[in-house]
């Protein structure tokens, strides 16, 4: 118990640094009870698994756990009971003063600074403590490393593991099946697969001209790919798995270490051993393919995810509209949560129509209040309208299933009837036209000198005021509606977007003011603007990228992806030339030949109650597996394969029509 590899100690202290303080364990007010006694549970005969009330000292076991941790959950008795809502869990106090410390009233595991201290008002000498129990970090990562994930078909009999080409695990490296239920869905993929596959990319190896071939994005796609797809490592293990039953055995499965260092590298997030959310990984992997891809004028695989979507809003008052269309690789529906009883009486969410959760994406008409029109300047609202530009030749959607719980982001597992075909289709109706000839154009925002007008100052006081309630800070609303402020965002849009950008990076920094110092031609940085030249953009268009975005890298690289045909700042003063001001609309990438019929592919389902913890697991349809190999010879268009980590199973259909009702993502193929 006191000894850990130091593979499991990296994981371990990855996640222990994402805690933090709460005013409860730092206001914390100690009243001891009389006669206390550590020995056990108040409540029940448990000895472990026991909590301690740092503030009157009451011990109450804890919650039942997984790996058969048993708990009565006395200790959130005892909160629900006095209110008393710090505890610590005594088995994981070690000489060092660390331990495991909840708030109940956060709902969430927090820092105590003065833990030696408030354990001393007990007696508790933290000097001559030892470790005997797993730590709530330890027993997660344990969770996701065991998770089994319906490895039995509906009548109990455990699954078939498959091997051969398109067949092959992922051993979990703590962590990280967020990542391999996403590669293993992309490399089911035409377009990876031959991308990746095809001669002329398996001649890079002879002439890369980097020395460090693990530093090659190219090398280490081309390396995943042939460790997937060939069917090479695809086999057996030869030692029986630790975690499968005797009579199955699964693979080894490949161990990506080098491809993850390599995605994450410079990232906040990804560049950890914690959990991350798998749909926030795949947009982070098309971002870096498409950059490398962008700067080696190399064929792009992500361009088969690439669709436009078109927002129009129209004054309540005038009727002016404003257009703006959006380069997407995702398509997020909302997905409505409404509770009711099952048979024996537990809150279950009824069942919602996926088709109709698409339709009303982008088929929608939505009222947005408060909505300040630049033609008019009424601010009777606006109607926004929501259309496809083009549609991808793959389509995924993102089932997005949550509600706050204490202001944070919990999945709901709201089941999705999905067509007994399992496909989509779209008709002209779901394609948008763009501006009318009867329709008026509305005018940019800005002052009425022409300068721009601080755009700060324009956004809503009450959907500022909404956010803040929630408890999101001042300069986090601000930038959150300023994002969704072109397309008619308001609160809710606002509260989405925040959801989703938690982790960036600058979430917190300052907003600069509309033509102050920071767009000033001196302030851009010539040391980031040649990080943007050397993926393959010219200087014009890296200093102006650095202009938009406030010398904000990560932002500026989106910037230009948004904007490939904007020549750039080609003038030396320091704005945009008259010449540049106006440049070529840039294609939409996609198609519009409608009617287009999609055919679900794959899906990645996860299991918890956040999609930042827990475990992610994907099943793909046939036929694109090989033909040799174990289990796979019979195998046939409507066959689903299960990946779950190292464990490649066939899927058992009853589980499939479960499980696809929950899913978390969908990937559908254009036929």
């Amino acid at each position: 118990m006191t000894s850990m590899s130091s593979a499991r100690q990296s994981e371990v202290k990855a996640w222990e640094e994402e805690l933090e303080a709460c005013e409860h364990s730092i206001m914390l007010e100690q009243s001891p009870k009389d006669n206390l006694s550590l020995k056990g549970c108040g409540k029940c005969e448990l000895k472990e698994n026991l909590w301690l009330c740092l503030l009157c000292g009451n011990i109450g076991c804890g919650r039942e756990q997984f790996g058969g941790v048993r708990g009565n959950s006395h200790g959130l008795a005892h909160f629900e009971e006095t209110g008393h809502g710090v505890s610590v869990k005594l088995g994981t106090i070690t000489p060092e003063g660390s331990a495991d410390v909840y708030c109940y009233i956060c709902n969430d595991a927090k820092l105590d600074f003065h833990l030696a201290e408030h354990l001393g008002t007990f007696g508790i000498n933290v000097f001559a403590q030892q470790k005997t129990e797993k730590s709530m970090t330890e027993l997660q990562i344990e969770h996701n490393l065991k998770y089994d994930f319906s490895l039995t078909t509906a009548k109990g009999e455990a699954l078939q593991p498959v091997c051969g080409p398109g067949l092959t695990g992922l051993a979990n490296l703590g962590n990280s099946c967020y990542m391999a239920s996403v590669l293993q869905t992309i490399f089911s993929l035409p377009s990876f697969r031959n991308r990746y596959t095809n001669a002329s990319s398996l001649s890079h190896s002879q002439t890369c001209s980097n020395p460090l071939h693990a530093t090659c994005l190219e090398c280490q796609m081309l390396k995943m790919a042939h460790g997937l797809l060939s069917g090479t490592y695809s086999h057996p293990s030869t030692t029986q798995s630790r975690h499968s039953p005797e009579s199955v055995v699964f693979q080894d499965g490949l161990k990506p270490m080098g491809f993850k260092s390599l995605i994450g590298k410079g990232h906040a997030e990804f560049s950890t051993m914690r959990q991350q959310d798998s749909e926030e990984f795949l947009g982070h992997l098309l971002s870096v393919l498409r950059r490398e891809h962008h700067r080696t004028k190399s064929q792009d695989p992500t361009t088969a995810f690439q669709f436009g979507m078109e927002q129009k809003l129209e004054c309540a008052s005038c009727h002016g509209v404003k257009y703006r269309t959006d380069e997407m690789d995702v398509l997020g529906i909302s997905v409505p949560a409404n509770k009711k009883e099952d048979v024996e009486g537990k809150v279950v969410y009824e069942d919602v129509d996926f088709t109709k959760c698409v339709d009303n994406t982008v088929l929608g008409l939505e009222r947005v209040d408060g909505w300040k029109c630049s033609g008019c300047g009424s601010a009777e609202g606006a109607v926004k309208q929501s259309r496809l530009a083009t549609l991808p030749e793959v389509l995924v959607v993102h089932a997005k299933k949550f509600q706050l719980v204490n202001w944070v982001p919990t999945k709901l597992d709201v089941p999705l009837i999905i067509p007994e075909t399992r496909t989509l289709t779209f008709m002209s109706t779901h394609l948008g036209q763009g501006v009318q000839p009867h329709e008026k154009q509305l005018p940019e925002d800005g002052g009425s000198d022409g300068a721009a007008a601080d755009p700060v100052t324009q956004l809503d006081p009450g959907a500022i005021a909404q956010l803040e309630a929630m408890g999101f800070p001042l300069v986090r609303c601000q930038k959150a509606l300023l994002a969704v402020k072109d397309v008619g965002g308001g609160a809710d849009a606002a509260m989405e977007w925040l959801f989703a950008h938690m982790e960036d990076p600058d979430i917190d920094a300052p907003i600069p003011k509309a033509g102050g110092a920071g767009a000033a031609k001196g302030q851009v940085s010539e040391e980031q603007i040649a990080a943007l030249m050397d993926m393959g953009f010219s200087k014009p268009q890296a200093t102006k990228a650095l202009r938009e975005t406030s010398n904000n890298a990560e932002r500026a690289v989106e910037w230009l992806f948004n904007h490939m045909d904007d020549p750039g700042d080609l003038d030396d003063g320091s704005a945009p030339s008259s010449s540049s001001a106006a440049p070529a609309t840039r294609e939409i990438p996609g198609c519009k030949t409608v009617p287009a019929t999609y055919k679900l592919k794959a899906f990645i389902s996860h299991k918890g109650p956040s999609v930042h913890s827990g475990h992610y697991v994907a099943h793909i349809r046939g036929p694109a597996f090989g033909q040799t190999g174990s289990g796979v010879d019979s195998m046939g268009d409507e066959d689903w394969v299960l990946f779950n980590d190292e464990k490649v199973v066939r899927a058992d259909k009853a589980n499939v029509d479960d499980l696809v009702r929950l899913a978390y993502l969908y990937v559908f193929e254009r036929v």
